[in-house]
């Protein structure tokens, strides 16, 4: 997509849908990266629709891997300051490595 058509149906969205929010342009084109991401994995596209766009959005951004993913969003009761700080600080990377943090 180009950025001028991406602009344009964020407006013609944003006025077909005024009370409505989240289709800023920036917004499709994450809403475009998250397809793109997760298209061939059904297990993930099925764990994001679990948690809030926020989180799905930090998650995509500071991680690599689709395990890393994974484990992130399984472990999405975190609020989204404690998730971004504990994406910061790179917490166990896969639920192999989070026993070391069990009881």
């Amino acid at each position: 997509m180009e950025q001028g058509i991406v602009e344009t149906l964020s407006q013609d969205l944003q006025k077909e849908f005024p009370d409505m929010k989240g289709f800023s342009a920036q917004n499709l084109w994450r809403m475009k990266q998250v397809y793109e991401t997760y298209k061939n994995n059904n297990k993930l596209s099925t764990l994001l629709r679990e948690i809030p766009w926020s989180h799905n959005i930090l998650i995509l951004h500071h991680t690599e891997t689709l395990e890393e993913k994974e484990f992130y969003m399984k472990t999405c009761g975190w609020g989204l300051h404690i998730l971004q700080i504990m994406c910061n600080v790179q917490t166990p990377r896969t639920p192999t490595e989070s026993s070391r943090f069990d009881g």
